[in-house]
């Protein structure tokens, strides 16, 4: 009896180790906020006006915090820090959520789903009287060290362009 305990304890752990290593492993390898890891790094780009007159200098730093469960980031115009906030996992929408204030007291608030050649990041904007409009922006990257971000209207039925900017990365 005691040879048959060691036998089937022996071949129990033969099962269970393996699927153990296999979970640690694939837990250790699966980084919910892979998709956005690329964004690390500080990033310039030029907006033009709405009426075409003037281009604004964009400045946008992203480095990893708290232990590499969110990035944080900072977009200046002009030099003059404006957005500052938040990429991290929702483990209960299961999607990498992000917001952030404004300076001028909007709130930023949404989810960013992987594409098959862009990101798509789905949001509201919150003005600071309580209006909310619906919004979204695709990534899409250029080449290793250069994206676009393009931004929609979801006013209507359809998607609507409202402007595109073309970042280049400046440091890691």
């Amino acid at each position: 009896m005691r040879r048959l305990s060691a036998i089937f304890v022996f071949a129990l752990s033969l099962v269970i180790l393996p699927m153990s290593s296999a979970q640690a492993a694939s837990s250790a390898t699966a980084d919910p906020l892979a998709p956005i890891s690329w964004m690390v790094g500080s990033w310039k780009a030029q907006v033009t006006t709405p009426d075409g007159a003037k281009t604004v200098p964009v400045d946008l730093h992203i480095e990893s915090v708290l232990g590499g469960k969110a990035l944080g980031f900072t977009t200046a115009f002009r030099g003059v820090p404006t957005y500052q906030g938040l990429f991290a996992y929702d483990a209960a929408k299961k999607a990498i959520a992000f917001w952030y204030p404004s300076a001028d007291g909007e709130l930023t608030v949404g989810t960013v789903a992987p594409k098959d050649d862009y990101l798509l990041l789905d949001f509201q904007v919150t003005d600071s009287n309580g209006g909310a409009t619906h919004f979204q922006s695709r990534m899409k990257r250029a080449g290793q060290d250069d994206y676009d971000w393009t931004l929609y209207s979801m006013a209507g039925t359809e998607p609507k362009k409202i402007f595109a900017v073309h970042y280049y990365r400046v440091a890691n």
